[in-house]
């Protein structure tokens, strides 16, 4: 996933006031039974910066929003490293769930005095999970193409 400051579409700010953006907005994905870590890049990422991944009808800056969840995932979550470049969140390996598409939200973003981002969590993107629906059951014929 992609730096908060270029994502395109309505979550992007002028980029003319903002000379550290990085590149275009993009989708963090993951695969029912693979492990999912999340990247982005941009400068506004800290140790506390928290990813919340929560239902696509909720707005991040809600008190109480539905919030995904999968067996094995930890949701929200703080980066594993968050420095000048970008931040990775290690969310954990899902082994079952719903697939879709939810909203991504991180908080506590840090400012600089070219950028002022509020202090409440902001969207930055989309998440989705791929992979099998739940109790998917696959049976193929020995030597049949499947």
């Amino acid at each position: 996933m992609n730096g908060f400051c270029c994502m395109k579409g309505t979550y992007r700010p002028d980029v003319l006031v903002d000379p550290g953006c990085t590149s275009g907005y993009q989708s963090a994905e993951c695969i029912i039974t693979d492990y999912c870590n999340i990247d982005a890049t941009g400068q506004f990422y800290q140790a506390s910066s928290e990813i919340k991944i929560i239902d696509s009808a909720d707005d991040c800056d809600n008190p109480t929003p539905t919030v995904a969840g999968w067996p094995g995932i930890i949701n929200p979550q703080l980066p594993l490293n968050a420095n000048a470049g970008g931040a990775r969140w290690e969310m954990g390996r899902s082994v079952d769930g719903n697939t879709g598409t939810w909203k991504t939200c991180v908080s506590d973003l840090h400012a600089d005095s070219l950028f002022v981002i509020p202090a409440n969590e902001q969207t930055i993107g989309t998440f989705r999970m791929a992979g099998p629906y739940p109790n998917q059951v696959f049976s193929c014929d020995l030597g049949v193409q499947c």
